[in-house]
């Protein structure tokens, strides 16, 4: 009896423990419902992020045309540029050979001169002048011509440079665009992946999570009618209990009553043998019927002992769909620890994208310096052309005075 109400005891215990953690156990699930809509929300802001550096790609290839475009256009006129410098330096050679051969007439007729008039030698020497005044005209204006033509060669030349320098920065760019759009591409495609195995993972939650509310109904189902049992046989023992009290009274009433029936039957054995074997009769069917009175609540006790086992198997498989529902959230808690190490990933991908796009453009700025230097020298180099062209005119000048005082002093000497 007292093992049975130790038994029953434990039982209501498990299932007060079993309908205290129902909530907890949705309180779990609500919190996995809403870190599975938090990531969701970062799947979205990550895909928008990716179709504004597809964007940004798109428009660096359209960059990347136009200067082409542009670059096409400007060495089509270095060409040109180049063209006509070389058209003005084979002007320029002609000149100056023009112009040696007429110094070396004047040289060869300085002979001449001293035989023939005065008059004639002034007219000669006069229209000699003229023609070098003009050559030299045509020599200065060939000269300024080609400094401008130079000029604008260099102008071109530099913004032809200048155009290929930001044409293969440009082809840079776009390259590393193109990787970082194929980086991004695959990127998008591991998030779709990782966005579809997370509506997957969601979809098996919510699946999981509409088993356990279900279970968990079970759960609390099955504890309410275990609970209805145990009260049932908790009431069927005392009952029980109350019935073998009975018995036990209504044994120890008759165990009087044979007392005092063999206490008369001693006083009066020889009056009364019929009375005290009737008495007897009725004692020994009285007892029989409390005997069997006992074996039946005997045969009660052990149903009830039967159903108590019974509850208490049902408690144990119980606590183990409960370890089974533990394991299963462990498992949704470990699987959301992996879609977050992911996105962790993602994110230091992306910042080694912008970490290469803020070194590409640290190179271009200092491409655009190598560019400045260049600019510098052939600037120089373009003084220390015109220079030598200013001395070559100097030395010309030199030349035509020095036939102008041979010729004074020809005059001079004729005179």
């Amino acid at each position: 009896m007292r093992q049975a109400q130790r038994q029953a005891a434990a039982t209501a215990a498990d299932t007060s423990a079993d309908v205290t953690l129902a909530p907890r156990l949705k309180l779990k699930v609500e919190e996995l419902e809403a870190e599975v809509e938090a990531s969701q929300r970062l799947a979205q802001r990550f895909k928008a992020k990716l179709s504004s550096a597809q964007e940004e790609a798109s428009a660096a290839e359209d960059a990347l045309i136009r200067e082409r475009g542009s670059g096409a256009r400007l060495r089509q006129q270095l060409a040109e540029a180049q063209a006509a410098v070389v058209a003005a330096e084979r002007q320029q050679r002609q000149q100056h050979a023009l112009m040696q051969h007429q110094g070396l007439e004047i040289e060869g007729s300085r002979d001449g001169l001293a035989g023939r008039g005065a008059a004639d030698a002034q007219a000669q020497l006069t229209r000699l002048q003229q023609q070098v005044a003009r050559q030299q005209a045509l020599s200065a204006e060939l000269l300024e011509e080609q400094q401008q033509l130079r000029l604008q060669c260099s102008t071109l030349r530099r913004q032809a440079e200048d155009a290929s320098q930001e044409q293969q920065a440009a082809q840079q760019e776009v390259s590393l665009a193109r990787r970082a759009l194929q980086q991004v591409v695959a990127e998008q495609q591991e998030a779709r992946a990782e966005a579809s195995s997370l509506a997957d993972a969601r979809a098996a939650e919510q699946r999981r999570l509409t088993d356990l509310r279900s279970t968990m109904d079970t759960v609390a189902a099955a504890v309410a009618q275990r609970q209805h049992t145990q009260d049932s046989m908790a009431q069927k023992l005392r009952d029980a209990e109350q019935q073998l009290k009975a018995v036990q009274q209504q044994k120890e009433a008759a165990a009087h009553e044979v007392q005092h029936l063999e206490q008369v039957q001693e006083a009066k054995r020889v009056q009364h043998l019929a009375e005290a074997a009737r008495w007897k009769l009725a004692s020994e069917q009285h007892a029989a019927e409390l005997q069997a009175q006992e074996e039946r609540a005997q045969q009660q006790l052990q149903q009830v002992q039967a159903e108590i086992e019974q509850a208490r198997q049902q408690l144990q498989q119980i606590q183990t769909e409960r370890e089974q529902l533990q394991q299963q959230l462990q498992q949704v808690q470990t699987e959301r620890e992996q879609a977050q190490q992911q996105l962790q990933q993602v994110q230091t991908e992306r910042e080694q994208a912008q970490q290469q796009l803020q070194q590409v453009k640290t190179e271009r700025e200092q491409a655009q310096q190598q560019v400045q230097q260049v600019q510098q020298a052939e600037i120089e180099q373009a003084r220390q052309q015109l220079q030598q062209i200013q001395t070559e005119r100097e030395q010309l000048q030199q030349q035509l005075q020095q036939v102008q005082t041979e010729r004074m002093e020809r005059e001079q000497a004729q005179q």
